[in-house]
């Protein structure tokens, strides 16, 4: 399918973005970079804007999607988006696309006790996904294996961080200078921003095709990514979460949790829960004080 010299980036602008269009300048590579500014993905227009900046382009890495609102933005930006770039993919004859996913498309309850969870574990559908967001990743997986793309990758990554961007919703929750901390000793499935970064310019100079769980390969506890968090001024005080009782809570609501707040639906707070030191590691040591 011969070398790649040249890719168009979605979501350019982003966190994972601005590293990932560095990591490509890096490599040689010319890079398209495609972001809010650039192009609108849920546009009527986006397709064509799409291929036309996909001209002399070898292969297309692909990581706008929603990461919040509502199900209509999800359908617009993330679903709707990835029609638009698998379209305009077609029109400029570009064959090599690096999707960008997450791990929240894995079905955590098909896990065995004491499984690992790895990239070959069970993921779930659109019908049976256990929130918007993940709704919308599994559908922009489908589409992207429907399309018959010459050369597909697929990367889950776990959560992604910098040494300046530590916060994610799995350490608990934040109410002013306090964080009522989950349980501290349990690991958490960190992806530093600039692993990720490298593995996607790799698969899209030299694709291993199919889809990869991406984490590093020592995954820290919570409390070490409090510990490094709380350097930066927050937050001032941790307490402990009374997630025992939230669970009960949330099981005996669970006939109508689709209409409450994410914490309060089994599913959503089991994937907050689950003790990610059972997830199959990647190819990076956990570093704060080296990433970007």
């Amino acid at each position: 399918m011969g070398n790649v010299s040249r890719v168009l980036i979605t979501g350019a602008g982003g966190f994972i973005g601005q590293a990932t269009v560095t990591a490509a300048k890096e490599a040689g590579l010319g890079v398209v970079a495609s972001g809010r500014a650039q192009i609108d993905l849920g546009a009527r227009d986006a397709t064509a804007k799409l291929q036309d900046a996909m001209v002399q382009c070898d292969a297309v890495i692909h990581l706008a999607a929603a990461m919040g609102g509502s199900a209509a933005e999800h359908d617009r930006v993330t679903i709707n988006g990835t029609r638009a770039v698998l379209t305009a993919m077609q029109g400029a004859d570009v064959r090599k696309l690096v999707l960008v996913s997450s791990m929240s498309v894995y079905r955590l309850e098909a896990l065995a006790p004491g499984e690992m969870l790895s990239s070959a574990s069970e993921v779930d559908t659109p019908e049976t996904a256990r929130d918007t967001y993940a709704r919308a990743k599994c559908e922009q997986e489908a589409l992207a294996q429907k399309a018959g793309i010459a050369s597909l990758t697929i990367l889950r990554t776990g959560i992604v961080y910098s040494d300046t961007r530590l916060w994610n919703a799995h350490l608990g929750i934040g109410v002013g200078p306090v964080l009522f901390s989950f349980p501290k000793h349990t690991a958490l499935p960190m992806c530093s921003v600039t692993h990720l970064a490298q593995t996607i310019i790799d698969e899209a100079q030299h694709p291993s095709g199919g889809a990869h769980l991406v984490v590093d390969p020592e995954l820290p506890s919570r409390g070490i990514v409090i510990d490094q968090l709380r350097q930066t001024g927050w937050p001032k005080l941790v307490l402990p979460f009374p997630w025992g009782a939230l669970r009960l809570a949330a099981s005996a609501v669970s006939p109508i949790d689709k209409k409450l707040p994410g914490l309060l639906r089994s599913r959503v707070l089991e994937q907050r829960m689950y003790p990610m030191g059972r997830v199959d590691a990647g190819a990076l040591t956990w570093h704060p004080s080296e990433s970007q």
